[in-house]
């Protein structure tokens, strides 16, 4: 599955968006695979800036549905 090409602009967003979300079960439902899929995924999302990128923008997006749903019930 790896190689050392640098990803492009669309795989490295499926990478941020799959390792922010939990998402590893869309490449594979093979538990033996999934375990040797995720540490490679996540240091690839580690070592692309866009990856991390779209990680950070899920996560904030994450955050402030926390805060509108605590908000909206207190």
């Amino acid at each position: 599955m790896y190689n050392k090409k640098p990803l492009n602009n669309e795989v490295a967003s499926l990478l941020g968006i799959i390792d922010a979300c939990k998402m590893y079960k869309v490449i594979t439902k093979d538990k033996t695979e999934l375990k040797s899929i995720k540490p490679v995924m996540q240091e690839l999302v580690k070592q692309d800036s866009i990856s991390k990128e779209v990680q950070l923008f899920i996560h904030e997006i994450q955050a402030a549905s926390v805060v509108t749903t605590v908000a909206a019930t207190s």
